[in-house]
């Protein structure tokens, strides 16, 4: 077991000394949310939405306004009022409905709403984003004293 703690410390540190600089939450999450809406902005959902106009009308604006446009144009809506009317094309196997291309996985849940199965749609890059979250919390762990 002290070699794999060794090993895992060592691997964690090197991860350390390639972590990006410091920027704000708030920058990194415009640019989270400008990345998906240029990535998404061929569904039915962003057309819909019009993420195009989101986009450009924000561009030569001040970041708030970035955000308070896509509020304006996307709705908050709870399970039903989505699968309703986006995710069951998806679950049927419709292609560019609320994601690019045609998602073959579905996480089955329960929970607070009316629907006793949820189908949550779960996309290739759904996962790989899942797997980097993993390795960040990995390498994250170079800011902790592990045993070994």
């Amino acid at each position: 077991m002290a070699i794999i703690g060794n090993l895992l410390k060592r691997g964690i540190k090197v991860g350390a000394t390639v972590q990006q600089e410091f920027s704000s939450p708030f920058d990194l999450q415009k640019a989270t949310l400008n990345k998906l809406l240029i990535k998404a902005r061929n569904t039915d959902f962003a057309k819909r939405h019009n993420f195009l106009s989101v986009l450009k009308k924000s561009k030569n604006e001040a970041p708030e306004y970035f955000y308070q446009r896509y509020k304006d144009a996307v709705p908050i809506v709870d399970y039903n009022t989505i699968f309703e009317q986006w995710w069951h094309r998806t679950l049927a196997g419709e292609k560019n409905v609320s994601w690019p291309g045609k998602v073959k996985y579905f996480a089955l849940s329960s929970g607070t709403s009316e629907a006793a199965s949820k189908h949550i749609p779960i996309s290739k890059s759904m996962m790989r984003s899942i797997q980097k979250a993993g390795i960040r919390q990995m390498l994250a762990l170079s800011n902790f004293q592990l045993p070994g």
